[in-house]
């Protein structure tokens, strides 16, 4: 099997996409190659290559961009850490490709809807959005935030941050994906608080937003609350192909909670 034969699965469920304007692309090594080990991560860090590699890993699938945010001016670090990683993917002749808009938003399976089901929200969305709501039983902000806490935990997440009043009283939920956490959007729909996450919101523009309209933030960290929808990558990635061996190789995102 064909490196493309898994990516043009992968692109199949992806009919919310543009794909003249889309994140998902290869990013290294020749699609054509053979295939028997697929390595999914969350983003393919210099640890996670350096794993891929010694695994034996044919086709790397990573969420996120392992080369930062390409520029024509990179920071000089930047730039030789990005060359470095690329150096030792096109060395090990590995299929490096970016599978972010379709899993994102593919239903059941992906980042939104395993992001909603480990928090046990029933959740409504549209399938080419990344905002959700729900209502649950009326609970304080200081109880919800430790069972939004509770369900990352096993995802290298020790605790959430909460801006807002810890007391008030919680019934509609706005709930958003990795970086796509547009406080704007989420209040489009009244809701008692908002779950979003740290690559997601801005403290100048969002926090002080969300102050200002009474509406207290769960704040937690982009990688954890997208791990789930990668795990399940996995598992669907076997199952479509099980002739292939697929793996979850870590991305080294452990968040810890240091007190002063």
């Amino acid at each position: 099997m064909q490196a493309q034969e898994v990516i043009d699965h992968l692109e199949a469920l992806g009919t919310w996409v543009d794909w003249n304007k889309t994140r998902d692309i290869v990013l290294a090594g020749d699609v054509t190659r053979e295939i028997e080990r697929v390595g999914v991560t969350w983003v393919a860090t210099m640890a996670c290559v350096h794993d891929a590699v010694a695994r034996g890993i044919d086709l790397l699938i990573t969420h996120e961009n392992p080369f930062y945010t390409p520029s024509t001016d990179p920071h000089r670090l930047v730039y030789r850490q990005r060359e470095e990683k690329r150096a030792l993917i096109e060395e090990s002749g590995m299929v490096v490709y970016r599978c972010h808009d379709v899993w994102d938003k593919v239903p059941g399976v992906g980042v939104a809807d395993c992001w909603a089901k480990i928090l046990g929200l029933p959740c409504t969305r549209k399938v080419e959005s990344y905002i959700q709501h729900a209502r649950v039983e009326p609970v304080s902000v200081r109880d919800f935030a430790r069972r939004v806490a509770a369900a990352l935990a096993p995802y290298g997440e020790e605790s959430v941050w909460v801006v807002g009043d810890l007391d008030a009283q919680v019934r509609e939920v706005g709930l958003g994906t990795g970086a796509a956490t547009d406080v704007c959007r989420m209040l489009e729909q009244p809701c008692d608080v908002c779950i979003v996450a740290d690559d997601g919101i801005s403290n100048f523009h969002d926090v002080q937003l969300a102050i200002d309209a009474g509406v207290p933030l769960i704040v937690v960290n982009h990688a954890c609350c997208e791990k789930p929808g990668i795990d399940a990558m996995v598992a669907y990635l076997a199952d479509a192909f099980p002739g292939l061996d697929v793996a979850r190789l870590s991305e080294g995102y452990a968040i810890h909670a240091i007190m002063g």
